[in-house]
């Protein structure tokens, strides 16, 4: 009974955030590209910086929740390793 209540929260919270989620995603993208194609001030290199580190917490928060409505967490980890990949990804760029 409770791992389908889980489901049930997990699908409607994916639901959900599919679509915010997939903005933020396509943000990403030119954060990233920005400080390699011009030459910015320290303060619009610290608003892109500050809008990353921003976005990838609502990342990280997102695979937290889905992980934790999540019936069996750690098969859902494994499963979902794509989402843990961008989690971790930004902890090891150089």
């Amino acid at each position: 009974m409770e791992t389908d209540r889980r489901s049930d929260l997990l699908d409607k919270y994916e639901r959900v955030t599919e679509l915010p989620l997939l903005v933020l995603a396509l943000l990403m993208v030119p954060l990233l590209l920005l400080p390699f194609l011009t030459d910015m001030s320290s303060t619009a290199d610290t608003a892109v910086e500050s809008s990353f580190w921003a976005i990838w917490a609502m990342f990280a928060a997102d695979l937290g929740i889905r992980t934790y409505l999540s019936a069996q967490r750690i098969r859902y980890l494994i499963t979902h390793w794509y989402d843990v990949l961008i989690v971790v990804v930004p902890f090891l760029r150089p």
